[in-house]
């Protein structure tokens, strides 16, 4: 799995950062997944990074907004709102990160809902 070579825009992103990251999502994404593992894994990483970063910008708090602009050299995130204003996103919500929603996407795919007999 290479996460700087898909999202290069972790390329100064710490290995170790991304290697607790990736040793976390395979935590959730396990063997039982039929299809789309190693892409689940790398979009999971890919969300639980950007939380982090965001966390870090935002003073901790997990919470962030929707990407404004961002930049690949040197890594800079425009963020649309600020963490204040999006109570309802934190560091544990999916769907905060567009690398979160392609992850929810991958799961439901592999785990859709109920069926009834």
């Amino acid at each position: 799995l290479s996460i700087k070579m898909r999202f290069p825009e972790f390329a100064d992103v710490a290995d170790a950062i991304i290697e607790f990251a990736i040793d976390e999502a395979r935590e959730e994404v396990g063997s039982n997944w039929t299809t789309g593992y190693n892409i689940a894994i790398v979009y999971l990483v890919a969300h639980l990074v950007a939380s982090a970063n965001a966390a870090a910008a935002s003073g901790g708090t997990g919470d962030s907004g929707d990407i404004a602009s961002e930049s690949i050299g040197r890594l800079s995130i425009t963020y649309a709102q600020s963490a204040a204003s999006n109570s309802d996103a934190t560091a544990d919500d999916k769907s905060s990160t567009s690398y979160g929603r392609r992850y929810i996407e991958l799961l439901g795919r592999n785990f859709g809902g109920p069926v009834v007999i």
